[in-house]
């Protein structure tokens, strides 16, 4: 690992009509940005996300490292 101690920190930015918004922002162990990025979800674009949207936006975010 790269960064052993950095980390992934995951902010909602909006909530509106059936669609989330999440920014994540990389972090090395100082605290320093590495990077950022945004994903959406739309709650009934499959059947989890018919209860979990936001849940799983914000675990694919971090897993994938935006």
């Amino acid at each position: 690992m790269i960064y052993p101690k950095g980390r992934i920190e995951t902010e909602l930015l909006s909530n509106e009509n059936g669609t989330c918004v999440f920014k994540a922002t990389v972090k090395d162990e100082e605290g320093n940005i590495l990077g950022t990025g945004t994903a959406y979800e739309k709650e009934n674009s499959s059947f989890i996300n018919k209860t979990s949207y936001i849940e799983n936006r914000r675990n694919k975010l971090s897993a994938e490292g935006h």
